[in-house]
Formats: C-alpha cells, sequence, structure tokens
C-alpha cells in the first residue's frame, strides 16, 4: 500500500482516538518522532555517493532571508573541463539532492557532471537535508513548519540562484526542475520577477502548477485528507510528515533491500503512487530511492497540494476566508502569473505521468511566453517517477536535453547587454478591441510574447526584450522592465538620479509618435485626430 495512504489512515486513527479521549498529543509525539534514525545514520549521503563514482562533491550552506538554512551540494568540473554555465538541480515533493543520483552512473546528476558543467544541488525547507533556523527549532516550534510551496518558491530558490551566481562568478545560470522544483521556478518568477533575468534556460522534468488533473488516487486522497486535517493536526503538534527515519519509511527501506519482496512491495508502492512502467526503474535503484525517500516536510505544504487538485487554477495557500483577507487582503487567495517566467523554456513529460497530469503541464506551457519544446516522451508508460529515476533516462531524455544545454551554455562578455524591440499595439483595431478593457496592458503583454517567440532563436549571447506599448497608453511588463534596466544603468553611470526621469520623457515622445501612426492607419482616410478626444 502507498506510504502516503498508510500516513493518511494513521493520522485518521489518531484523530479517532483523541474523540474517545486519549491523550493525542503524546501518541502523535511518539509515532511521528523519528525513532528510527539511527538506522539511517550509515545510509550514504550525497557526497558519499559522488565519490563512490568517481566525483568530489562539495557541501554548502544558504541562508535564506527569513532565517532558514539550506544545504546545498556541488559537483564542481572536473580540472580539464572548459567552464560553463552553471546548473542549478531542484528536486521534487519528498526529495533530497540524492534523488538526482540514485539511478546509478547514468543518474541526472552525474550525466550533468560528465558534460563538465558545474552541477549545483538544492534541498528545500523541510526535507531532512534543510531542518534548520537560525532561531528556530523544528522539533518544538510549530512556526518553522509553517509554510508551502509558496515559501519555496520566493524565498529558498532565490537564495539558491544568488549563492549560486555569488559563488561562481556568473551573471546567468541554468535552472533544471523535477516535479516540485519546476513549480517552486515558477512561484520565484511570479513573485519575484527580477529572477527571471538570472535564469538563462529553464528545463521542466514534469514541472508542477496547476494539479487538478493529477490521476494519482492515492497521492489525490492522502494530500486531501492532510488539508483537510491540517488544523487539527498542528494542534496536536503534528507540523512534519513522512521524514526520513519515520516508521513507515524505515519499514519501506528495509524491505526494498529484500530481493524476495522489493518487486512486490516496493514496486507496488510506485505503482500506487504514479503509475506502472515495468523494467524502467531497476531493483537496484528502487532500493536507493527509498533509502533517501521520502524526505519530509510540512502539513502546511501537503495541504496545498490537497487544495489544488480542487481547483482549476495555480493559487497561493488558502487559509480559509477570514484568514485570507489578513495576509492577502482577499477572501480568497491570488493566483500565480505563470507567465512571469520568460527564459527560454524546454519541457519534458510522459503520458503515463500519474501524479503530473499532461493536461496541466500543457496548461502550463500555453501560459509559459518563451518556450522552445514541449518534449512528450514516445513511450506511453513513460510516468513521472522514470523522469528523476529510469535507467533509460540518459538515452530518452539527457539527449534531447543536451541540444539545450549546449546552446545556452555560452560564456560570452556581452551576454548581459539588452536588445529591444519596440511594438506599438494598435488597440482601437478590431482585432485588440476586446482584449485591453480585461486588463490594462493585456494586449502589449500579449504581443511582446509574440515576440519573443519569433525571436527565440537569437543568439543566447544577448537578452533580448520586446518593447510593447497600447495605443492607449499602458506599457507591456517587457517594457517595464527594459525601462526600469535602462534607468538604472543610467543612474549608476551618472550619479543623477534626474535621468531616469529623462528617459521616460523621451520614451513617451516616441511612443507619441507611434501611437499616432497607429491611429491614423486605424480611421478611416482623410480623418484627422480630432475623433480621438472623443472617446
Amino acid at each position: 500500500m502507498d506510504w502516503k495512504i498508510l500516513h493518511g489512515l494513521a493520522l485518521l486513527l489518531f484523530i479517532s482516538e483523541a474523540l474517545a479521549g486519549i491523550n493525542i498529543i503524546s501518541t502523535v509525539a511518539n509515532l511521528t518522532s523519528r525513532p528510527l534514525q539511527k538506522l539511517f545514520a550509515d545510509l550514504k549521503d550525497f557526497i558519499e555517493i559522488a565519490a563512490e563514482n568517481g566525483y568530489i562533491a562539495e557541501k554548502h550552506d544558504v541562508v535564506t532571508v527569513d532565517g532558514y538554512i539550506l544545504t546545498m551540494f556541488r559537483i564542481p568540473p572536473k580540472e580539464n573541463c572548459t567552464k560553463k554555465v552553471p546548473i542549478l538541480v531542484m528536486h521534487g515533493l519528498l526529495q533530497g539532492a540524492e534523488g538526482f543520483l540514485d539511478a546509478g552512473p547514468e543518474a541526472p546528476g552525474f550525466l550533468l557532471a560528465q558534460e563538465c558543467y558545474d552541477s549545483w544541488f538544492g534541498n528545500v525547507r523541510g526535507n531532512y537535508h534543510s531542518r534548520r533556523h537560525k532561531t528556530l527549532n523544528p522539533d518544538k516550534d510549530l512556526k518553522f513548519w509553517q509554510f508551502s510551496v509558496d515559501e519555496i518558491g520566493k524565498y529558498d530558490i532565490p537564495a539558491m540562484v544568488d549563492y549560486v551566481l555569488d559563488a561562481t562568478a556568473m551573471k546567468q545560470l541554468m535552472y533544471l526542475g523535477y516535479s516540485q522544483g519546476g513549480l517552486a521556478y515558477f512561484v520565484m518568477n511570479s513573485e519575484r520577477p527580477e529572477y527571471a533575468k538570472k535564469i538563462k534556460l529553464f528545463l521542466g522534468l514534469a514541472p508542477a502548477s496547476r494539479q487538478y488533473n493529477t490521476r494519482s488516487v492515492s497521492t489525490r486522497v492522502a494530500a486531501s485528507t492532510t488539508n483537510s486535517l491540517r488544523l487539527p493536526l498542528e494542534a496536536a503538534g503534528v507540523w512534519e510528515l513522512l521524514s526520513q527515519g519515520f516508521p513507515i519509511q524505515g519499514a519501506l527501506n528495509t524491505l526494498c533491500t529484500i530481493k524476495l519482496l522489493s518487486a512486490v512491495v516496493c514496486g507496488t508502492v510506485k505503482t500506487l503512487v504514479d503509475s506502472a512502467h515495468p523494467g524502467s526503474v531497476t531493483p537496484e535503484i528502487q532500493e536507493r530511492l527509498f533509502q533517501h525517500a521520502p524526505a519530509g516536510s510540512s502539513v502546511q505544504n501537503f495541504a496545498w497540494y490537497g487544495q489544488s487538485f480542487k481547483s482549476l487554477k495555480f493559487s497561493k495557500f488558502d487559509f480559509g476566508r477570514l484568514k485570507n483577507m489578513l495576509v492577502y487582503g482577499n477572501s480568497t487567495p491570488p493566483e500565480y502569473y505563470i507567465g512571469a517566467s520568460t527564459s527560454p523554456a524546454v519541457i519534458f513529460h510522459g503520458d503515463g505521468d500519474h501524479l503530473v497530469d499532461t493536461k496541466d503541464v500543457a496548461w502550463a506551457v500555453e501560459g509559459l511566453p518563451n518556450v522552445l519544446e514541449f518534449y512528450i516522451v514516445k513511450d506511453p508508460l513513460w510516468n513521472h517517477i522514470d523522469l528523476c529515476y529510469s535507467r533509460y533516462w540518459k538515452d530518452i531524455i539527457f539527449v534531447p536535453m543536451k541540444k539545450y544545454l549546449n546552446q545556452y551554455d555560452s560564456l560570452d562578455d556581452d551576454d548581459n547587454e539588452i536588445y529591444s524591440r519596440r511594438t506599438h499595439v494598435d488597440t482601437l483595431a478590431s482585432s485588440h478591441l476586446p482584449g485591453p478593457f480585461s486588463r490594462a496592458g493585456a494586449a502589449a503583454d500579449a504581443a511582446e510574447n509574440l515576440k519573443r517567440r519569433k525571436y527565440a532563436a537569437l543568439d543566447t549571447g544577448c537578452m533580448f526584450e520586446p518593447f510593447g506599448v497600447e495605443t492607449l497608453g499602458p506599457w507591456g511588463q517587457g517594457a517595464h522592465s527594459v525601462y526600469k534596466e535602462l534607468a538604472k544603468r543610467l543612474i549608476d553611470a551618472t550619479g543623477d538620479r534626474k535621468v531616469g526621469a529623462h528617459l521616460a520623457q523621451r520614451i513617451g515622445v516616441a511612443v507619441q509618435r507611434g501611437n499616432a501612426a497607429s491611429l491614423l492607419g486605424t480611421l478611416p482616410v482623410g480623418t484627422d485626430l480630432g475623433p480621438i478626444f472623443y472617446l
């Protein structure tokens, strides 16, 4: 049976016992602590696994602005390698960095190292590597566990991006996100859009976003149950779920080492969580998988997934109407803007994925403004677990991925120069009239996205940003981005803060000229600009 279902059933039993008058706090505390932790002391960690495969790995601590201490691992390029753009690799829900090494010599992490990439592997708050804080004690403070993907994307990912760029003295990196690792990338860009320019290429392995069509019944039941019981669980002292060393994980780890039971028990667990794909994940890989997973997370994070399974939106955590008003200023949580992820993107997926459904991935791809390729594996059984652990990962995923890695690993000195193409959007034309009135700047944003697709094949040594302006005045997000960057550079160069305003005036004059041309092209022949004042 799936570990998540087992854990959900166990939690229901705890609640029932409480209603019967049993001391739930002591019961839960005993069963959700890590009594088997000593059994895991001898398990090989990232550095040891890398050493066994001939690589020297490093361990780094990263501190977020809200005080969480995250562990990162790095496999630096060997001495005979030519320097390339660094790559940040982010794991999925219930994983740690070891997940990218567990498939053996041809695991994703080792394949990147073989190609001389300076590879960095993150661990988000709450997993067994990042269970630390500057002031909070994860064993005593509920506040430590009051997070979901909202905080992971807003704080953890930006902190790791900045750390890698500072450590490597680079201005951009490539980002590979698996499942929740992709979801956190979308959250980062929506919440902190200035980070999009720091990502040279996004590689998404079944990146999660909206979760409405997830087909895994066991996962839906477990997450939905957690969401329903979140407040009682937290009141009972249950803040962390499925940490390493928890009895269920310990049992799976033990059973998966017994050859007679491994295929039946552990193979069945994989199938219940995702879907069946015989032969793709070998018994040896499976054994290593369950040594490091599940890696733990917060009750609140699981609850977010329970909420997302019931919604067609990609939204922040729903605290309920009253607390939403306090936190968000609205009775419903705000939606994330997936279009803020403007970096070139390549998305990989399989139709056999029951955790991140193809329809939801296609929904995300539709909202991304700069998708180079949406690669769907031809094997109809290729599932979610395969995208990180399959024995065939090199041939099926890495070979097509290398084309884009090679294309975007340029280290040209002028990779931070800006090239902008001005786009005047005639929003009085009949083709545009329905759009602009739904949101100011909507037509300009759409025109900018079309330009990004058109020029997606530009030399990767430059940053291309379209400058969209609507006839009646609103600018697109790209236009705002270009202006802010140019103004900042002028102020930095001259020390005069007024030059930003002067630049805006000059742009305004140019915009008015373009708008005049657009208006004259819209109005009937022989008509002057007078009618515009009647709008």
